[in-house]
């Protein structure tokens, strides 16, 4: 039995080791997640040549917790589109039909950019757990912020925009004071 544990242990570790993991403030390894037409895209591809940043955003459509916090993903990826953010919304669901997909996107007027990672290989390499969960790249593929989008309700008590904040501080060449929070999923 010991013998058996191990061994699960040992294959577990190899296949982490095997997919690189993200770190704060380091470059992040290239990946290849497809299109909804099925066509590979890898890291570089997901920037246009004016974008200063990329959010990608580990996404479901069947998530409860993407539902609700939809209007403000849509929000936010409006108010830096024009300063050269892109969001990049990525379902790794595998479980997930393409056209039914398609059809939420029609349905809830989406214009992000959707792609799937059916192999979860994009997601053991963020280490995401949960979906949503927000990853912040600068120009450089550079990670700069990872977790959740915010907190609370903005302009009410206790609310804080970590990924708002994150990109801010990006554009204006500072620091990203907070780098990381609990993925809220």
């Amino acid at each position: 039995m010991l013998r058996s544990a191990t061994l699960v242990l040992a294959l577990a570790g190899a296949l982490l080791a095997e997919t690189p993991q993200v770190e704060i403030d380091k470059e992040v390894a290239s990946f290849s997640v497809s299109g909804l037409d099925g066509k590979d895209v890898a890291l570089p591809d997901l920037y246009g040549k004016d974008d200063k940043a990329v959010v990608v955003v580990f996404w479901s459509t069947t998530c409860p917790v993407c539902a609700a916090q939809l209007a403000r993903l849509m929000e936010i990826s409006s108010q830096y589109a024009e300063k050269g953010v892109k969001f990049v919304l990525v379902n790794p669901n595998p479980s997930e039909d393409v056209d039914a997909v398609r059809s939420y996107l029609e349905a809830k007027k989406l214009d992000l950019s959707f792609l799937r990672d059916a192999k979860k290989t994009a997601m053991k390499q963020f280490a995401a757990q949960v979906t949503p969960a927000c990853y912040l790249l600068d120009a450089k593929h550079v990670l700069r912020y990872m977790g959740m989008m915010e907190q609370g309700r903005p302009g009410k008590k206790g609310y804080t925009g970590y990924l708002p904040d994150a990109i801010d501080a990006l554009l204006a060449g500072k620091d990203v004071k907070t780098k990381s929070s609990q993925s809220s999923g």
